[in-house]
């Protein structure tokens, strides 16, 4: 009842405790305390810090009208071609936005040729 009492700031009549499990009890809340003030102001510094980002699209027709480019490695030029030819408005849209890549050889001898 004491430790109850001095945490709600209602046990001080001016005899201090002098049991164990008070001084226990009081650094276990403090220190409980300091973690989930640490916690929060961490978080709530993160989420003033970082832009929004745009939402995922999660379907082709919102993968379409969101980005500007798709890449698609070297072996992708079959998948281009079913895109363009497809009878799907959608399809033949993100088969024109796909660029295809360069071989990954050809990447590397590219990259330590221009340095």
């Amino acid at each position: 009842m004491e430790v109850v009492g001095s945490l709600l700031g209602q046990s001080l009549y001016g005899r201090l405790s002098t049991s164990r499990s008070n001084h226990i009890l009081s650094a276990s809340w403090l220190i409980f305390c300091v973690v989930i003030g640490i916690g929060y102001r961490g978080s709530l510094i993160a989420s003033l810090t970082i832009p929004r980002q745009p939402s995922r699209p999660e379907t082709v027709k919102e993968l379409v009208t969101t980005v500007e480019r798709a890449t698609i490695g070297s072996y992708g030029m079959s998948y281009k071609r079913f895109f363009t030819a497809s009878d799907n408005i959608v399809y033949r849209d993100l088969g024109r936005l796909m660029h295809v890549g360069t071989p990954i050889k050809k990447g590397l001898s590219d990259a330590l040729r221009m340095k």
